[in-house]
Order: C-alpha cells, then structure tokens, then sequence
C-alpha cells in the first residue's frame, strides 16, 4: 500500500508540474506572486488582503533567491485600489526575460500542498473504511479535473482544501480521543489553514457544533468532569490557532478596539452612503458608538480588514455569466450546477451510490461523529458559497468541499471485501471513468467538462470564466502559431498576462489586440478567447456566425475568414457587404 501511495503522489506531482512548466500565468497569479514577495520585503501585508498570506508568501520563497527586479511605485494600502493587480504587471514589466522561470519556481512551491491533501485523503479513508477506500479517495483526489486544473498555480483553492482536510482529519482524532497531547498540534493546523482562506473561518463554529453534538449524544457516557476539560481543551485549541494567526502576521495592529477599524463594506460600515460601483464614498463602522466597539479584536489588522474588503466586492458583485445568460445578480444554483457539470459523471454516480448506500445500509454508514465531520463542512461551504449571488464567477471558490467528498465516497471500497461482487465492479468501473473522463483532458484539465452537457464545446454555453480559461493557454496559442506558418498574419483577442516579449516572439505577423477592441476586420486568421466570444460586450458575435478551423485547450477559437465567406455571413447577418481590391 506504501508503494500504491508513493506512485499515485508521484505520478500527480508530475502531471501538476508539467501543467506548472506548459500554462502561463492565471489572470491571479502575478498579483499573487507580487504580493507575496511585498511580504517578505517590505514586511507589510496590505496587498491581496482578501486572501490570508499563507500561499502568496510560499510561493514568492524560491523567487527571493533568484535574480529579478521589483517595481513598487504602484502600491498602495487603499481599499478600493487592489493595488497587487498593477504591482503584478509592473513585476511582470520588471522581468521580462525570466518572467516564466520565477513562475515555475513559485509554482513548484506550491504543489506540495496537492500532495499533502491527497495523502490525507488516503490517510483517512483507510482509517474509516479500509485500505482500499483510502487508495479510492487519494484516487479521486490525484486525478480530479478541479485539482489537476488548480493544483499547480499560485492561487490559494487547492492548499485551502488540502490544509482544511488535514485540520479537519486531527480534529476528528481529537474528537475521538481527547488528550491534550493532541491540543496544541491541533491548534496549530487550525491556525495554519485559516491562513490560506477565509472560507475555512467556518471551521470555527462547525467544530463547536459538532462538539455539542457529541457531548448531547454522549451525555449518559461522559461526566461533567471529562466533559469541562474537552470544553478546555478545545478553546485552548482555538486560542493556539489564533497566536498562530497573529504570529505569522507579526502581531500587525492585533487587539485594537474594534471602534478603531474603518471598514468599507456595507455590512461593517453601517449607514454610510452607498454607491453600486466603488462601494462605499466614505469608510465607517457601525460598532463605533456602541459596548462591541470597546472590543479588543485578537486578530492582525489586515486579516479584519481583509474580510472586510471581500464582503465590499462580494456586495457590489460584477456582472456574472450562467446558462447563456448575463446579469448583475447571480445564481443560488450557480456552485452546485456548475460543479455538476464540471466534475467526472463517473464521479456524481459514485457520489449518489453512496449516499444511497450510507441511508439504507448500516454496514456502510458511519458514527455521527464521523458522518457530520464530512458533511458539515461540504454543507456550510456550499451554501456560503452559493448565497454570495452578486460574483458567480469562479466555481473553484468550491474546491474546498471536494476532499469532503472524495472521502465520503470512498466508502464504497469497502465493497470489495465484503463479497459484495456487482457493487464491486459498478465501483471499479465507473472509478475507471471518471479517471479517464479527467485524463482526457489532461493537460487542459480546465476545460474539462462532463458528459451532461455533451461535447465539452458546449460548455460556455453555460459558464464562463475561470472555469474554461483564465489566461493559461497563451503558450499553446505561440506554440500552434509556429507549427502554422500559414496562419499569417494572426490576430489575437485572448485576454493573457504574457506579451509577446515574455515568449521570445520576435514576429510582426502576430498581433496581440487583447486590450483593443474589436475593429470589425472582414477577413483574416484570428484568435479569439473563450471568455472574449462569449463576453457581455458582444463585439465578437460576429465570430459566432463562423466554424472555427480549431480550438486550442479547449478554449482559444482558431478562425480562417475568407472575403467570400465574410461577405456571406454579413449578409446573413444584415450587414453591409465589404468591397475588396484586386491586386
């Protein structure tokens, strides 16, 4: 079984760094990698605020010890700013050349985080159900599409799930076994993975809810004795978790007097003036004249800020995409459609099999302890997720839940050594699936799309974004340009953080107007990005009139337009037709 582990690890820490060495930078990714470095060298943590530190500053390790520029003239501690976006172009401006080695470098930094959330997976399958559920779900983990597809990048939804799993898996030893040689490793995983995202703030309360409901259940076994010292134990787990907080954040303005903070969300600020563009006019806080503003806050300054600034973007929203439609209130659905849909069929049968099997064979279900330290948290992450309706645009927000999930379905395994042969081979099969379904893919494990919509071509039909392609094929595009020498000129709509200088591209035949809009060019070859064809601003539909010659990564449209095919998809369209000069 040692072995089985270290092969699946290894094989999946080789196709993440592949993807990390063949991707170019996510839209996210240089605002990350730039505010991590801030971190370390200006010892100030006012960039990316909306995301806790851990990751960013990981990531930027390997980048100190290697040759680059800095360009800090953007930065800016203003809320409204978000200034880590234009610090990242500046880093990217910085360091054109070398650009992609610092990326790789920080990438690989971050893939250790992919492999610790696989191994517990195995780690805690096995424990609940066997050895072969815990190879199940570490499969599951290693060749999920979410994971292969995010695993490898700076951007903090991976390490969340991975460090929020392992938290969880001691937290349910604990639960178990209370002994207070387990307090303070406990404490400080807890502490560890709040570093990673805000989502897991909702670990807090579910850990004391599903202690009381322990406690309840258990109240005829367990003296009040024992029952006040896991009570002590338990908040001195929390108290450890924080000073791991404050201590990575150097103790920043920790214990000021909440009355002292100037939010500038609406739900912080209170009766503030208010506009639906850039927020609030003016900051406030509506604890300021009140007894919960003499509060002391045990956490970093710009750990409160920061939940603070991503409640203000989550309250003004963006315009968000869903099954062909755009509009500035989003989807209840959106989270658990789009996960539907996103992740292997193989993967949603076993899920549905074994809820089935947990409800209605005893042999299969667990403690409720057990069964409520899985659910909860796929519960109460899906729906805070799914109640953010005014930004429904990166289903990744929802890796967290996966590992949950992987583990829960992990269960039918056991079927192999309980003589149960046709749930044997069901299992095995559509394990063999999903598997496959994901490794079709592979390395464009971002566009992958199940069988419930079709061919994977139909899935911007119903969601956009990060979900299909935020900037990563940009070096498929070059490397197809190349191998193509026919395809001159090319022009390119296709949103990316790479320039043509990044790529060594020294080629006047390939013009990159991603930043231009759309001049209505009547023929040619073009290169237009998923996200661009289908946007809100609808200056590409003319394209959609057309078949493209190909798709690169499941997401960059490849059109050959003619003077006679333009002319007849204008007249279809009820435009002018464009005269052309003979040579």
């Amino acid at each position: 079984m040692r072995w089985i582990v270290f092969l699946l690890l290894f094989l999946h820490a080789i196709m993440l760094g592949w993807s990390a060495c063949k991707h170019s930078p996510l839209v996210d990714e240089p605002a990350h990698l730039a505010s991590g470095l801030s971190h370390w060298q200006r010892f100030s943590f006012d960039l990316y605020r909306v995301n806790p530190p851990l990751v960013r500053s990981i990531a930027a390790i390997p980048v100190l010890f290697l040759p680059h520029k800095t360009d800090w003239n953007a930065y800016s501690d203003n809320p409204y700013k978000r200034a880590e976006f234009q610090v990242g172009s500046d880093f990217i401006k910085c360091n054109t050349k070398q650009y992609h080695h610092l990326l790789i470098a920080a990438r690989f930094f971050c893939i250790p985080f992919s492999l610790l959330g696989g191994f517990i997976c195995y780690c805690w399958g096995r424990d609940l159900f066997g050895n072969c559920s815990g190879i199940m779900a570490l499969l599951l983990w290693c060749f999920s599409p979410m994971i292969l597809a995010f695993g490898y990048t700076i951007l903090p939804d991976v390490p969340c799930a991975a460090l929020g799993i392992t938290a969880c898996y001691f937290y349910w030893k604990w639960i178990k076994n209370p002994r207070w040689d387990w307090v303070l490793p406990l404490g400080i995983l807890l502490g560890i993975a709040e570093l990673t995202k805000f989502t897991l703030l909702v670990f807090y309360p579910i850990w004391l809810l599903i202690w009381i409901i322990v406690i309840i259940s258990n109240h005829r076994i367990n003296p009040c004795s024992f029952i006040f010292v896991q009570l002590k134990q338990l908040i001195v787990i929390y108290a450890i978790s924080l000073f791991v907080i404050n201590m990575v954040y150097g103790f920043e303005g920790s214990f000021i007097p909440l009355k002292q903070y100037n939010f500038v969300s609406r739900s912080l600020c209170g009766k503030t003036k208010w506009n639906h563009e850039t927020g609030f006019t003016i900051t406030g806080n509506r604890f300021r004249n009140s007894v919960a503003g003499e509060i002391p806050v045990p956490l970093p300054v710009n750990y409160v800020l920061g939940v603070d600034v991503q409640k203000k973007d989550f309250e003004i929203g963006q315009q968000s995409y869903f099954c062909g439609q755009w509009r500035n209130n989003g989807w209840y659905q959106y989270y658990a459609v789009g996960l539907l849909i996103k992740e292997p069929l193989g993967f949603w049968i076993l899920t549905a099999i074994s809820f089935l099997i947990m409800f209605f064979s005893k042999k299969f279900r667990l403690g409720i302890t057990e069964e409520m330290i899985l659910l909860l948290p796929i519960i109460v992450i899906l729906l805070l997720a799914s109640s953010q309706t005014r930004l429904n645009h990166h289903l990744r927000y929802a890796i967290p839940i996966l590992p949950f999930l992987f583990i829960e379905v992990s269960r039918l395994a056991a079927s192999f050594c309980n003589n149960k042969r046709f749930l044997t081979y069901i299992v095995v099969s559509l394990l063999c699936w999903s598997i496959f379904s994901s490794l079709s893919f592979y390395p464009h494990s971002q566009g992958h799309f199940n069988e419930l919509i079709g061919s994977p071509y139909n899935a911007p039909k119903y969601i956009l974004g990060s979900n299909i392609d935020w900037g990563q094929n940009k070096l498929y595009l070059i490397d197809w340009y190349k191998k193509h020498p026919e395809v001159r000129p090319l022009t390119s709509y296709y949103e990316s953080q790479y320039s043509k200088e990044n790529i060594n591209l020294n080629d006047n035949q390939f013009i990159d107007s991603s930043q231009q809009p759309f001049n209505k060019s009547p023929s040619g070859w073009f290169a237009i990005g998923v996200n661009e064809l289908y946007g809100s601003s609808k200056q590409y539909e003319y394209f959609k009139q057309l078949e493209p010659v190909t798709v690169i990564g499941y997401s960059i449209y490849i059109y050959h337009v003619t003077p006679e095919y333009a002319n007849r998809v204008r007249r279809e369209m009820g435009l002018p037709e464009i005269e052309y000069k003979t040579k």
